[in-house]
């Protein structure tokens, strides 16, 4: 198959294909029914529009012989005016071209961990087989739950919330590639919400704010760093999840992004702090040259949480020069009904 554009005057004309083999010297129309060519208009499932039209031409297994055989194909355009014009395409590597070898056909692949999670829970989803260097599209059934960037081995992996009104049962999830059809499918059974017994929500605000005339937030450069200590006597796993309420602002609710999932032993501790937020759940770039939220913390123990404020002062170029505040604030602990 190959990918081109049938630029078409009159929009209600559909494109013949008509497939053709080199007989002897010269190339005679293939009329049998089992050999043929389909042009199809592709389009982008984010604009509706036709991207490319998708030329394929299909042809019995007795005919193309072992999938190991070097083949080459060679595509013809015929234009339909008076002169009635060819467009060859090169079928020589000096011209261009280049021999073909079929291989058997590799289909996108995905999976979820943990396969059974509760509705509101953090799940990770990883998917191989796609087109290098784009940008994947998750769903959860028909929604959209995570934009992840694909590696340039054609490899994602990211976190994503079981959205809190989903449907119980075996869900399907699509990844997919920006702008393409190209998909892969899988799995993960949805529980009811499970409500942690034990919640925080520390303050985050992470970045600069440059502009001296605005009242939500002084001009300055902030840092957050949230402590959190396991004071019990057996091991705890908790999840983090990111409360935006900038962006957007303007009394409109943010997005409820995932974090990660920990463990942490007896008397251990870790930090959540900018940088990691930065590169965990925007892929190393905040949306905005600061964001503002909360940090939810979803423990089935009790934690020692810390947040640690810091800010400094601009100077004429916007960066941050004098230290100029610190603030060292316990968190509340909020404890939920569980049944």
């Amino acid at each position: 198959m190959t990918r081109v554009r049938v630029l078409l005057i009159d929009k209600f004309v559909q494109a013949i294909p008509t497939v053709w083999k080199f007989q002897g010297s010269t190339f005679v129309e293939v009329t049998d029914p089992n050999i043929r060519a389909d042009v199809v208009a592709a389009i982008g499932g984010e604009n509706g529009q036709a991207s490319y039209d998708a030329v394929s031409i299909q042809m019995p297994n007795s005919l193309r012989g072992a999938a190991a055989t070097q083949i080459r194909i060679q595509a013809i355009a015929q234009q339909l005016d008076p002169e009635d014009q060819l467009d060859r395409l090169p079928d020589e590597p000096r011209d261009g071209g280049v021999n073909i070898v079929l291989v058997p056909p590799e289909f996108p692949t995905c999976s979820v961990t943990p396969t059974t999670g509760p509705a509101g829970g953090i799940a990770s989803v990883e998917a191989s087989g796609l087109l290098p260097n784009r940008t994947a599209k998750v769903f959860l059934g028909d929604q959209m739950v995570a934009t992840p960037p694909i590696d340039n081995q054609g490899n994602v992996s990211a976190n994503f919330i079981v959205p809190s009104d989903s449907r119980e049962g075996s869900r399907l999830v699509t990844v997919g590639v920006m702008g393409t059809a190209l998909t892969a499918d899988c799995s993960v059974n949805v529980t009811p919400p499970k409500l942690s017994r034990y919640e925080y929500t520390p303050k985050l605000v992470c970045g600069i704010q440059k502009d001296p005339s605005f009242m939500g937030l002084a001009k300055g450069f902030y840092g957050t760093t949230i402590n959190i200590h396991n004071p019990g006597l057996s091991k705890v796993g908790f999840t983090k999840k990111l409360s935006l309420t900038f962006p957007p602002g303007h009394q409109q609710p943010g997005k409820v992004l995932p974090i990660a999932e920990d463990e942490l032993q007896p008397d251990q501790s870790l930090a959540v702090d900018c940088n990691d937020i930065s590169k965990r759940v925007f892929n190393g770039t905040f949306p905005e040259p600061y964001v503002e939220g909360f940090v939810v913390i979803q423990s089935p123990q009790s934690l020692d949480i810390t947040g640690v404020y810091t800010t400094a002062t601009l100077n004429r170029k916007d960066k941050a020069q004098d230290h100029s505040s610190i603030h060292v604030e316990e968190i509340h602990e909020r404890i939920n009904k569980v049944d």
